[in-house]
């Protein structure tokens, strides 16, 4: 397969996103040739259902290859939740993954729900009151916080999680490079040693579900409260009555960002995606949100997967979303505030819609 030549057929969807849209492409499946297996990007929403509902695909461990490349000491969090996570295996193992990590997200998805709008606003009116701040900064520290009480639930002790290390984790990347896998490692590990788990932690349940929230929750879940924090932002700025801001922050939700870009799958058996046939070993890259140029729709994405990968996170993502937006509701329209807003990084193939810091 040809590096380059994937990589920017990547980037042509990622690269010039927006927050609510990709790029409009002519067709809606790019082939990538080159030797060997071919590689097929998605970038319909129905057709990337459709082979995310299939048997005909399997999911694919991207990281298998470069994991051998590079020393485990650099990387032993990022193995660890590789030999934990659901989503790099199928079949019995990736049901019997999957129950451990639903226990947990069960627990905290009911303490998600009692937490008072108060204590989310508090956290946003402190950020507010910060010089330079931004909408991505202010979601970075609520993203600490809801998954700090998710992990507290989890471990059954409260415990904080650093929101710059945490936003630092991400190595869902097409080709992540060995500087990459370690700086990752390294914001996995001080976040893990913040909450107070092992390496070798004995509870796998408890292990499982810690790891999957770090590694998989953090990024989307910024990604769509910062368009909450934007949109409610630039409602005061212009002054829009409570009923308006209510109907602006109601538009922001997962369906509405898709906050993942893509997902990745292998070829089993040979089958078709629109006019390109798949053969066994391809490698298909499912985009969630059809790249037309129009905005996302719930008809236009599919935002937490399918199939049996289906997001785990999906109905405490959801909560976390109604808990964030009521907050917002019930600090009231902020008014006088001037605050640039914040725009997805560009430029890059990255698999999460990203949002920086500064």
């Amino acid at each position: 397969m040809d590096y380059l030549e994937i990589l920017q057929a990547i980037r042509s969807v990622t690269a010039g996103r927006a927050a609510t849209s990709f790029p409009a492409l002519p067709t809606p499946a790019l082939r990538c040739g080159g030797s060997g297996h071919s590689v097929v990007i998605v970038v319909d929403a129905a057709l990337s259902r459709a082979v995310l509902d299939s048997p005909r695909y399997e999911t694919l461990n991207f990281l298998d290859r470069i994991l051998t490349a590079v020393r485990p000491e650099k990387t032993r969090w990022i193995r660890r939740f590789c030999e934990l996570s659901p989503i790099m295996v199928d079949g019995p193992e990736h049901v019997r993954r999957r129950a451990l990590v639903d226990t947990m997200i069960d627990g905290c998805m009911g303490v998600v729900k009692d937490l008072p709008p108060a204590a989310i606003g508090a956290v946003v009116e402190d950020g507010l009151a910060r010089p330079g701040t931004s909408a991505a900064l202010i979601a970075g520290d609520v993203v600490a916080m809801l998954l700090a009480i998710s992990c507290s639930t989890c471990l059954g002790r409260t415990v904080s999680l650093p929101r710059d290390e945490l936003l630092a984790i991400e190595f869902f990347n097409p080709f992540p490079t060995l500087s990459a896998l370690a700086r990752c490692d390294d914001a996995i590990a001080a976040c893990c040693l913040a909450v107070g788990l092992e390496l070798e932690y004995e509870d796998e349940t408890t292990a499982t579900a810690v790891l999957s929230l770090l590694t998989m929750g953090v990024q989307p879940l910024h990604a769509v409260t910062t368009q909450l924090i934007d949109a409610w932002l630039a409602g005061g700025a212009v002054g829009e009555s409570p009923e308006a801001i209510r109907e602006r922050l109601a538009m922001v939700d997962a369906y509405a960002i898709v906050p993942v870009n893509f997902v990745m799958r292998r070829c089993i058996e040979a089958a078709t995606i629109g006019a390109e046939d798949v053969s066994p070993g391809d490698v298909v890259y499912c985009f969630l949100g059809s790249a037309t140029g129009c905005p996302f729709t719930r008809h236009s994405a599919v935002p937490f997967v399918a199939g049996t990968h289906v997001c785990s996170g999906m109905q405490l993502s959801i909560v976390m979303f109604h808990q964030v937006r009521r907050a917002l509701l019930r600090l009231g329209v902020p008014d006088g505030l001037q605050i640039d807003p914040s725009l997805p990084s560009r430029g890059s193939a990255n698999a999460f819609l990203r949002y920086p810091l500064n």
